[in-house]
């Protein structure tokens, strides 16, 4: 997999709605369809981008960045997916 998509679908979440994120208000929970299938749909989060400059077919590409919950003592990495400014 190249790490490359377009962004789908996205919104800003400015409530948290369970207290784990309430530090991360605002995000950006978005669908990325993935260049080798557009048909695939990733379910992530939209990061180092201004929300309001964030548009329908946006290049996009895979960044890892250590994910945590307080309360909970452990951090993985996840894939997140921020503007492609190729």
């Amino acid at each position: 997999m190249s790490g490359r998509g377009r962004l789908f679908a996205w919104t800003v979440v400015r409530h948290a709605f369970l207290p784990q994120f309430s530090d991360e208000i605002p995000y950006v929970p978005g669908l990325v369809a993935l260049d080798e299938d557009p048909a695939v749909r990733i379910v992530t989060r939209i990061v180092d981008a201004d929300a309001e400059r964030l548009s329908f077919d946006m290049p996009v590409q895979v960044v890892f960045r250590p994910l945590s919950f307080p309360g909970i003592d452990r951090t993985v990495t996840a894939p997140f997916f921020a503007p492609d400014d190729q």
